[in-house]
C-alpha cells in the first residue's frame, strides 16, 4: 500500500481548511465520494469510441458513460441517436464542437464574444478565422454587433454561445440568434454552446420555454463544477456523430478513435452515475433552486452594505465592486478590473454568505 509522505500531509491540512473559503471559483465541495476510492486500485481507461464495448481491453466503463449520456441526452432534448462522450474538461469539450462545426463548414468564421478563454485558444489551435464580437454591459453577446458581422459573412457561420460567462454569469440567448440567422438569411450553420457551469442546473429549473437547446448542435457541460466530481471533468454532446478526418478504426483497440483525448477517464462514468442514482432529478432541482436562491440573498447582503452587485437572471454569480485585499485572499476571490465576484455553489450557504459579508464589513470599517 502507498502511504501519503508528511508534505501530502500538510497539503491534505491546507486543503481541507482552505475549502469553506473557496467562493470565487466554481466547484460543488458538498459531495463525498469515499465509497467510490475502491476504484483508484484500478486503471479504467475509456479508450476509443462510448459504443465500441466489444473491444479486447475489457477494464473499461463505457456501458456507465453510456447511461451518463443518455440521462443528458434527456435533460437538454438531444435524441436517443446523437452522439457524445465524456471529455476531460471544458477546454476538451469546446475544442471538440468547434472541431466539428469547422469540419462541416470548412473556412467558415467562428464568432464569440466574453467567452470561455478556451474559444479563442481553440480557434488558434484549429486555425479557424476567429471574430471577437462585443458584449453588453452585463456580459451577455451584443447581438447588434453580430448582426453587423452576419449581415456581411455569407458563409454558414459557426458561433459560440456561452451559457453562463465565466465573470458575469450571462446568458446568450439562443432564440435570439437564431432570428438573426434568419433575418441575415442564413440556412446553413452551426451553434454550439458552452454552458460549463450553468448547463448543470439550467434544465433543472422548468424554464424550458426561455432557455432551451432544442435547436444547438453541441454543447459541452463541467462535471467538475455544479456536479461535484472530485477533478477537472465534462460532458459533450452532439447531434451528430462525427465524420473528421482523424476518426479512424484502430485495430489493436478494436474500437473507432471518435475522441480528441483516446484514452479518456474511466473513473469518471462511475462518480457520475452514483451521483445520478444518489441524487436523481429532483434533486438536482433542488439543489439548482437553492444555489440561485442564495445568490439573490448575496445581492441583497452586499447592495446593503453599498457594494454595487450585479446579478444576472438565472445566474449563480454576483459581481461586486472589489473589496480588500485580504477578503480576495481569505475567501478566494476572482477579480476583474475594479469588480469581483462570488460563485454562488451548493456549499455556499446563507451562514458562509452572513459570515463573508461581516468580514467585508470589519474590514472597511478598520
Amino acid at each position: 500500500m502507498i502511504h501519503l509522505t508528511e508534505d501530502m500531509r500538510e497539503f491534505y491540512s491546507h486543503i481541507k481548511k482552505s475549502a469553506p473559503f473557496m467562493l470565487g471559483y466554481p466547484g460543488n465541495l458538498n459531495n463525498s465520494f469515499s465509497e467510490l476510492n475502491i476504484f483508484f486500485d484500478f486503471i479504467i481507461n475509456n479508450v476509443g469510441d462510448p459504443d465500441c464495448l466489444d473491444e479486447s481491453y475489457k477494464m473499461h466503463s463505457k456501458n456507465y458513460e453510456l447511461k451518463v449520456l443518455n440521462f443528458f441526452k434527456e435533460i437538454f432534448e438531444f435524441n436517443s441517436d446523437s452522439w457524445g462522450y465524456l471529455t476531460n474538461g471544458g477546454t476538451e469539450s469546446n475544442t471538440m464542437g468547434l472541431l466539428l462545426g469547422r469540419s462541416k463548414y470548412p473556412g467558415s468564421t467562428l464568432y464569440s464574444t466574453n467567452g470561455h478563454y478556451s474559444i479563442k485558444k481553440n480557434a488558434f489551435v484549429l486555425n479557424m478565422p476567429y471574430v471577437e464580437v462585443k458584449s453588453c454591459n452585463n456580459g451577455e453577446i451584443d447581438y447588434g454587433d453580430l448582426y453587423l458581422y452576419l449581415s456581411k459573412d455569407k458563409k454558414p457561420p459557426i458561433i459560440n454561445l456561452t451559457i453562463g460567462t465565466t465573470f458575469d454569469g450571462a446568458i446568450d440567448s439562443v432564440q435570439k440568434i437564431l432570428s438573426i440567422l434568419k433575418e441575415t438569411l442564413h440556412e446553413n450553420f452551426y451553434i454550439h454552446c458552452d454552458a460549463a457551469l450553468f448547463g448543470g442546473f439550467i434544465p433543472f429549473l422548468d424554464i424550458e420555454n426561455e432557455i432551451n437547446f432544442k435547436n444547438v448542435d453541441s454543447i459541452s457541460i463541467s462535471a467538475h463544477k455544479f456536479f461535484g466530481v472530485p477533478f477537472p471533468s465534462g460532458i459533450f454532446l452532439s447531434r451528430e456523430r462525427p465524420h473528421c478526418a482523424f476518426v479512424n478504426c484502430v485495430e489493436y483497440i478494436d474500437s473507432d478513435d471518435t475522441t480528441i483525448s483516446g484514452s479518456r477517464n474511466g473513473q469518471l462514468p462511475l462518480f457520475l452515475w452514483a451521483l445520478i442514482k444518489h441524487k436523481g432529478k429532483e434533486g438536482f432541482k433542488k439543489e439548482a433552486i437553492e444555489c440561485i436562491e442564495n445568490a439573490r440573498y448575496l445581492k441583497t447582503k452586499l447592495d446593503n452594505i453599498g457594494f454595487n452587485p450585479m446579478l444576472n437572471k438565472y445566474s449563480n454569480i454576483v459581481t461586486f465592486d472589489i473589496p480588500p485585499e485580504y477578503i480576495l485572499d481569505r475567501w478566494q476571490l476572482a477579480k476583474q478590473g475594479n469588480r469581483s465576484h462570488v460563485v454562488v455553489m451548493q456549499h455556499v450557504n446563507k451562514n458562509i454568505i452572513n459570515l463573508l459579508v461581516d468580514d467585508i464589513l470589519s474590514t472597511i470599517n478598520l
